[in-house]
């Protein structure tokens, strides 16, 4: 995968995974959004457009997306869309090491 290659290039170069991290929105985040409606949002091939079609939209804007976003059901999402899933991993790991850092300052 390309999550796998990436991390391969870092690992080559030593940087570890408390120093960098991966996270790969599949395909965008418009899938991420579609979780609320799709068991399977990141094989969706073009998330933006079903979602307009579920949604009965004749574009996909911001602010739908914050919309959508404001109600998204994380538990959901994170269960139906692994990189979701990831992310959010990803940034709590982020914020506790923010917070550690500012503790001991």
């Amino acid at each position: 995968s390309f999550r796998s290659k990436v991390q391969a290039v870092l690992e080559q170069y030593h940087v570890s995974k408390d120093d960098a991290s991966v996270c790969i929105a599949i395909p965008t985040i418009e899938a991420w959004l579609l979780a609320a409606y799709d068991e399977h949002p990141e094989q969706v091939e073009n998330p933006k457009a079903k979602l307009c079609d579920i949604l009965k939209l004749e574009r996909f804007t911001a602010e739908k997306a914050t919309e959508l976003a404001t109600a998204l059901d994380i538990d959901l999402a994170r269960k139906r869309a692994p990189s979701f899933d990831e992310f959010i991993k990803t940034v709590t790991r982020i914020a506790g090491h923010l917070r550690a850092m500012s503790a001991a300052a």
